[in-house]
């Protein structure tokens, strides 16, 4: 009765052991399939991760013939008949190396996933019904591999031809049409610019389960994805969090070289963010929109000061405050890409949020007030070379959250105030509109060759 009562126990115990080692096998396949999903979500390219698929299919076929391989030579070990019959006998691999019997066993492994042939053959009755389920398996396997490289290789080849389609396409257009080869390779080479871009990043209109986000959680995946291009700014950065209310107010855009993003004179809408290439800034009117300037002006013209503009810079911050209207030209001398935030729409978001809204208020009149300071030949579409926008931050006391005890009372003014800040705060504070004015007039002076009268450029 003991020895049965300790045969249960060890039979006990080594069921547990199995179990165990079971989990943890099933734990390092859960593992291993993160690790190969980690790789994969970090391929950037659609033909890269095609390649990356086949690969994964080669991988489970030699891992299935490694394993069809040993179950073959156990097999010939295990299943000898009365007569001592079986391929590895009759082989001679009791003879051989242990990596000559591996890759014997393998050999065979491969020719019954493939139409192919060898020596060794079943010699017993367990090593048939062996073969006769592996090749059942086999078929199964190889025909969905091949399906599945077949479908791989068309699909690439498909990127390939439709890239280079759709390039012959376009150079067959501008030839139709007697497009300038100055012209036509400023729009080859941008196009290509773009298209190799657009590769590196999966574009939003390629996700269609986006389109089932609700318009709150839409914006703020929106202000996600731009967030990084505007910390470089000390005052997005320091309302981070709460700069998702104006997520609808950005956009992403892309620039050709010698793009004209706006030109001395006309009415500011947006500030611009430099993600990457590099821009041109120059006060007054550029060299290639000089035409309307007189002869005497030309000369001074090529002399105006210039301000090339690296990556993280911003342009024309002063918009979001007051009616602003450009006192230079901005050009893209690279191919671009740009973040903007839209005036109007930044006004209008920002109405949503009452804390948010007196601390943008705070800061907007320091920043007028700054802003102000300086002469009417020193005023520029670049306040950030003017003074430093964590000096009116730091002045303004700039804190979004509002205080407990001043909280009750901005929610009660709150609606009756907001309206002044739609207008950009310039009711409230602004800068001096005389000097805005002169600095718009003595323009020609400086090379621009358009005055205006209000809103519109007069020329």
């Amino acid at each position: 009765t003991d020895s049965n009562d300790g045969s249960a126990f060890r039979l006990g115990r080594t069921l547990r052991t199995l179990r165990f080692v079971r989990t943890l096998r099933l734990i390092r396949v859960l593992k291993l399939k993160r690790i190969v999903q980690a790789i994969q979500d970090s391929i950037n390219t659609e033909a890269v991760s095609i390649v990356f698929g086949v690969c994964k299919i080669i991988v489970f076929l030699i891992i299935a013939n490694h394993v069809v391989a040993c179950g073959w030579y156990s097999v010939a070990y295990y299943s000898v008949d009365n007569q001592g019959r079986s391929w590895a006998n009759l082989a001679g691999m009791s003879e051989r190396s242990i990596a000559y019997r591996y890759m014997t066993s393998l050999h065979w492994s491969l020719t019954q996933f493939t139409p192919a042939s060898m020596e060794v053959v079943p010699e017993n009755t367990g090593e048939r019904i062996f073969t006769v389920i592996v090749i059942l398996f086999a078929m199964i396997a190889f025909s969905s591999f091949v399906s599945l490289l077949t479908a791989s290789m068309a699909q690439l080849q498909a990127l390939s031809s439709n890239e280079s389609r759709q390039f012959w396409l376009l150079r067959r257009y501008l030839r139709d049409w007697g497009v300038r080869r100055s012209t036509s390779l400023r729009v080859q080479r941008y196009l290509e610019y773009a298209y190799q871009k657009q590769r590196l990043r999966v574009q939003e209109g390629e996700v269609k389960l986006l389109s089932l986000l609700s318009e709150p959680l839409r914006l703020e995946l929106k202000h996600e994805t731009f967030s990084q291009y505007l910390s470089g700014h000390p005052l997005f950065l320091v309302c981070s969090e709460q700069a998702r209310v104006f997520g609808k107010a950005l956009a992403a855009m892309s620039l050709a070289s010698n793009d004209l993003i706006f030109a001395c004179g006309e009415q500011a809408r947006m500030v611009t963010f430099l993600t990457s290439g590099m821009l041109e800034y120059t006060i007054g009117l550029h060299e290639n929109h000089a035409l309307d300037s007189t002869d005497s002006q030309m000369p001074q013209a090529a002399h105006r000061p210039r301000e090339h503009l690296p990556e993280g810079m911003w342009v024309c911050e002063v918009v979001l405050w007051t009616e602003w209207f450009h006192l230079g030209d901005l050009l893209a001398l690279t191919e671009c890409q740009v973040v903007t935030v839209s005036a109007s729409t930044f006004a209008e978001s920002v109405q949503t949020s009452a804390p948010l809204w007196s601390a943008l208020r705070k800061y907007a009149a320091k920043f007028l007030e700054n802003l102000n300071n300086f002469e009417v030949d020193d005023l520029t579409d670049l306040t950030s070379q003017l003074f430093s926008p964590e000096e009116a931050i730091t002045r303004a006391d700039f804190q979004v959250e509002a205080r407990a005890e001043e909280k009750e009372d901005e929610e009660s003014s709150y609606w009756m105030m907001m309206s002044g800040f739609a207008r950009r705060a310039s009711q409230t504070v602004s800068p001096n509109d005389e000097a805005i004015r002169a600095a718009a007039s003595a323009m020609p002076a400086r090379g621009r060759a358009a005055d205006f009268d209000g809103a519109v450029p007069q020329k």
